[in-house]
Order: C-alpha cells, then sequence, then structure tokens
C-alpha cells in the first residue's frame, strides 16, 4: 500500500520512518517547504492513502486537493 505523508513535524517523520516496517511504501512527504501546489504537481500517482499531519487550518486546502487525485 502506498502511503502520502502530509506534514512532516515530529509525528509525520516517526510515521515515515516506521511505515516499511508495516507494509507500507512511502510514496512521499509533502510539508510547508514542498510548496502551495505540492499534492496538486507532486509524482504521487497510485498513491493509496494520506495520512495530514499538518495544523487543522491546513485541511481545508490540503483535502479538496488529495480528493482531486483519488487520495
Amino acid at each position: 500500500m502506498r502511503l502520502l505523508v502530509v506534514g512532516h513535524g515530529r509525528m509525520g517523520r516517526l510515521v515515515a520512518a516506521h511505515a516499511p516496517a508495516y507494509g507500507f511504501e512511502v510514496a512521499g512527504c509533502v510539508s510547508a517547504r514542498s510548496g502551495e501546489r505540492a499534492i496538486d504537481d507532486g509524482p504521487f500517482a497510485g498513491v493509496d492513502v494520506a495520512i495530514d499531519f499538518t495544523l487543522a487550518e491546513a485541511v481545508p486546502k490540503t483535502l479538496p486537493a488529495l480528493a482531486a487525485r483519488g487520495i
């Protein structure tokens, strides 16, 4: 299963580090440094699931971008 980690703080880094041990392939990590269009333009074809560890204020922008990509 391919995983996209959104938010690369302590929790996002922890999940990304341990995901392979649980059968996940980390397709990528998106952070504030990635830019506003990172989800829209990123190479995330075939991602099965995203886990969002951003701030609550970021979710209204992140969720539609993920949904548009079928994630």
